[in-house]
């Protein structure tokens, strides 16, 4: 794919833009002339005046406010009755694994994983020596009757 990009033709025709690229322009630049920096500063003003704990990790679970919020609307909307402390969230796949692995039992189990499945969540998995048993999926997902 790269090379097409940088290509003569690519330049032409799909990214004109590019043949005035000088090297310096990088996608994480911030729009100065657009970025509304009075209401940034008083985000930032609010927060430190308010919030002696936000250079802290947090919670391993989750923020505990956002987890109460969830469980209230998870209630409400989908008829699921759980409590914040039956919540975990994180920012990604890994992460969650991680906290999942930390506050499980899963060293002397084995786990059901979709076959096929995400393979970045069996590796993970793996790599903590979790045991896992593959179950087919059929076009409504994991087959329960294989489980």
């Amino acid at each position: 794919m790269w090379p097409l990009l940088w290509s003569s033709q690519s330049k032409r025709t799909v990214f004109p833009e590019a043949r005035h690229f000088n090297g310096e322009q990088f996608t994480s630049d911030i729009d100065t002339t657009h970025f509304p920096l009075a209401g940034w500063k008083k985000c930032v003003n609010q927060l430190l005046n308010s919030n002696k704990d936000f250079l802290t990790y947090g919670d391993y679970q989750g923020e505990l406010e956002l987890r109460k919020a969830l469980s209230g609307y998870l209630h409400r909307s989908r008829g699921v009755n759980c409590s914040p402390e039956q919540i975990v969230i994180a920012a990604g796949t890994q992460s969650i694994l991680h906290i999942l692995y930390r506050i499980t039992e899963w060293k002397n189990k084995v786990l059901a994983m979709e076959d096929p499945g995400y393979q970045g969540v069996r590796r993970s998995l793996q790599n903590q020596d979790i045991r896992m048993a593959p179950v087919p999926v059929d076009k409504d997902g994991l087959s329960l009757h294989e489980l």
